[in-house]
């Protein structure tokens, strides 16, 4: 969850990695820090709070190594002390670490019977001193790195440097880290971090560690693994987009200009390789079970599709979040299909999913942003987002991407071609031109509001659950999705005067929404509809472009545009909102 950044190369090693650390910034953090080789000795500098205007002149100077880190605090409150880089016992080894070591207790136990004394109360600091205390004279810093990942219980990514060794080490087992190289006729340079777009201004060519590997970095790059040390072929790959396409460009937030981005997202996220959405159409319609299994965003894309494939296929889809993975995992078997979703391909909870129904047989069929991401790699069949760098912690054009993704496939496994695509993404393009300045004018009422609901039925009904998880968590605000139907089975006892409540319509389900539009504003309630005709149960209404059974991609845009402003009309940052990280890597 939290950002690695890491350099070994000729030019400031410090000012690289702050800089990618800038660059990291969006996966959230509350304290950071960088420790630098200084010739003979590591320069150690760790602050609280966001790294702001620092300069490398307050750091430190650096003889060509430098690993940095934002931290966001699990084991261990916010302070100096537990932000990383943590030092071993005798100041030569310095780590940087993302995941969570399990049985950490019983080896800071086993430290202090050393005698060593600990100085954090992070999980994290146990590395450096096993790393120092496996240094041998006749023992590698990379053996000795090797040794103490194999007591390891739990998952990580580990970047250590020692004072001494013209060298970084890399370890991964669960956690996600990519090297970065560039090499040409008279320079070497390596990178290490959490996400390409730490270096990416630098280099597009890198390459994916797996889980188990041991990366060593001096003159050249060599990987091992870290049961056995035995050698590992690699291969560099080429990052599909650029660092102009992750930055802000024109736009004041990412959220903005990622919004914006949806109609060629949509286009995109369509043109599929032909051959794979064959594959993967036939296996699930003969799959015995299909399963979708995501987390946050992406699950409740997947309960779009859910409806797509009930509605067009007939075929009962289920969807679990990941975190609740384990109810279903012991009736999965060899006649079963699991669709994975996850924009990073890093999410802990997902994973763990896929590959334990990979162990029992089952096709893992995987959707993805990521591109080389563990969740890729361990799939049968890939089908990319082709969303390009999605930079904001809250996720909207990877919504879109998989809902698109999946009502292609339910229209394939049907066997249909009723869904209206061609004409997809230029609606989308002109509604976010029409509608933003009406989500603007609403945006000024809702922002003071401290409660909300959203509801919708049908396709609608999972809309209204990802539009109240975008006013969550980007503005602040308790809203609560739910489908229409459940208004007078309890929650409508919280309608107060002057509540706001969007209500999601479309040919379908306007009868009914129209309905319980009324029964709120009978007891006071404000009501907003999103809908494809207007009507006199609402009291604002932001009209939408009727595009069928495609509805849900077009109806969250105008939500996905109020949330966005009003996180700014109350001074929040919509990119980064508190407590949240892009990436959520452990369980």
């Amino acid at each position: 969850m939290c950002g690695i950044a890491g350099y070994k190369g000729a030019e400031d090693a410090t000012q690289i990695v702050i800089e990618g650390l800038r660059r990291l910034e969006y996966r959230g953090y509350d304290s950071w820090g960088v420790a630098s080789i200084n010739h003979d000795h590591i320069e150690l500098f760790r602050r609280e709070g966001r790294i702001g205007q620092v300069s490398v002149s307050s750091i430190g100077r650096s003889s060509g190594i430098s690993i940095g880190h934002t931290r966001w605090a699990t084991h261990g409150g916010v302070s100096e002390s537990n932000a990383h880089p943590h030092l071993s016992f005798d100041s030569k080894v310095a780590v940087v670490h993302n995941g969570i070591i399990e049985n950490y207790q019983e080896l800071r136990s086993d430290l202090k019977s050393r005698g060593i004394a600990l100085q954090s109360q992070t999980d994290t600091e146990v590395i450096p001193h096993l790393i120092a205390l496996e240094l041998g004279q006749d023992t590698s810093f990379a053996e000795a790195v090797r040794r103490t990942c194999r007591r390891l219980k739990g998952s990580y990514a580990i970047v250590a440097v020692h004072q001494d060794f013209d060298e970084i080490v890399v370890a991964r087992d669960g956690s996600p880290v990519v090297i970065g190289t560039r090499v040409d006729e008279s320079d070497k340079e390596f990178f290490v971090a959490s996400d390409v777009t730490a270096f990416l201004d630098r280099t597009k060519d890198v390459v994916y560690l797996r889980d188990g590997d041991l990366a060593v970095i001096n003159s050249s790059l060599d990987v091992k693994r870290i049961s056995d040390s035995s050698h590992v072929d690699f291969k560099a790959e080429t990052v599909p987009w650029s660092l102009e396409e992750a930055s802000k460009g024109e736009y004041h937030h990412f959220m903005l200009k990622e919004i914006h981005e949806q109609p060629q997202v949509v286009m995109s996220a369509l043109a599929q390789d032909e051959s794979a959405l064959a594959s993967a159409s036939s296996w699930i319609g003969a799959a015995s079970k299909v399963i979708i299994v995501a987390c946050g965003t992406s699950a409740l894309a997947g309960k779009v599709g859910q409806a797509y494939f009930r509605a067009l296929a007939g075929k009962d889809v289920q969807v679990v979040i990941g975190s609740e993975s384990d109810s279903i995992l012991p009736c999965v078997s060899s006649r079963d299909v699991m669709i994975a979703v996850s924009q990073s391909g890093e999410t802990a909870d997902t994973m763990h999913a896929a590959k334990t129904a990979k162990a029992k047989g089952a096709r893992i069929i995987s959707i993805v942003n990521a591109t080389g991401s563990s969740l890729s790699r361990i799939s049968d069949l890939v089908l990319p987002m082709r969303s390009g760098p999605e930079i904001c912690v809250v996720a909207t054009k990877s919504y879109i991407s998989t809902v698109s993704i999946l009502a292609r496939l339910s229209s394939m496994v049907a066997k249909t071609d009723i869904l209206p695509f061609s004409s997809l993404s230029s609606l989308m393009k002109s509604l976010i031109a029409s509608v933003e300045p009406k989500a603007a004018a609403l945006a000024v009422r809702i922002a003071a509001s401290k409660d909300m609901f959203v509801i919708g039925r049908g396709l609608l009904y999972p809309t209204s659950l990802e539009a109240a998880l975008k006013l969550k968590e980007t503005c602040y605000i308790h809203a609560e999705g739910f489908a229409g139907g459940e208004l007078k089975h309890g929650s409508i006892a919280l309608i107060e005067t002057g509540i706001p409540v969007i209500a999601l319509a479309d040919d379908s389900t306007r009868a009914l929404i129209v309905s319980n539009a009324m029964e709120v504003r009978a007891r006071g309630g404000w009501v907003v509809g999103v809908d494809t005709k207007p009507n006199e149960a609402y009291d604002e209404f932001i009209q939408v472009p009727d595009v069928g059974l495609l509805q849900p991609l077009i109806s969250i845009v105008p939500l996905q545009l109020l949330a966005y402003h009003v996180a700014v009309i109350k001074g929040l940052d919509p990119d980064k909102p508190r407590n949240l990280a892009k990436s959520v890597t452990v369980k």
